[in-house]
């Protein structure tokens, strides 16, 4: 059941699958640390708390990534209608905006998670043999992976939103449940957009 846990500046809605993601997240960040320490120290060795650091440090990217949606959202005459955290993030605007301005705010997720995977890799050291170093890696690879082209990453739809803008900037009406180009998948065609006739 979901739980919602704030309310102002827009409301943060946690579901089951949470605990899951996180769980997921300390694991890798373990693995890693022990891959990068085996060669140095001959043993699989970490510490459990160097594992939740880990793990916990890689939730905070992936919380960053959603509020920066959020943020550059707001910044960009949208509103916010939630956070949701579970298996995977999830920002739910509305508003008129831009193809443009959409794609900005798309993109801020992906973006400010790689600052951040990147200030904790260089500050654990840059070595997965950190906890810190071992976050960092896994929030870069987070937010370089969402800027794929490929559903359901970010990337998918910042590269349609770019299209559309490419075709002519078109306004874009867009609520969390539809229609809305990003939601449905659905996007207007433009003549720019079109095939071009064979000649």
């Amino acid at each position: 059941m979901p739980l919602t846990v704030l309310r102002t500046p827009w409301p943060v809605v946690l579901k089951p699958g949470l605990l899951a993601l996180f769980t997921s997240l300390t694991l890798a960040g373990g693995v890693l640390m022990a891959q990068a320490r085996f060669p140095a120290e001959g043993r699989l060795q970490v510490g459990w708390h160097e594992a939740l650091l880990a793990g916990t440090l890689a939730l905070a990217a992936l919380v960053l990534h959603e509020t920066g949606h959020a943020v550059a959202a707001r910044l960009t005459g949208r509103t916010v209608e939630r956070l949701e955290f579970g298996m995977s993030g999830v920002a739910a605007t509305s508003g008129d905006t831009t193809a443009w301005r959409r794609a900005a705010a798309i993109a801020a997720g992906p973006v400010i998670e790689i600052i951040a995977g990147t200030a904790m890799w260089v500050a654990g050291g840059s070595s997965w043999a950190d906890p810190v170093g071992a976050a960092g890696f896994l929030a870069m690879v987070n937010g370089a992976g969402n800027l794929l082209p490929v559903k359901p990453f970010d990337g998918h739809r910042l590269w349609a939103f770019i299209r559309l803008g490419l075709g002519g900037n078109p306004a874009l009406a867009c609520r969390p449940s539809g229609p809305c180009p990003a939601c449905t998948g659905v996007f207007p065609v433009t003549a720019d957009l079109e095939p071009a006739a064979a000649v």
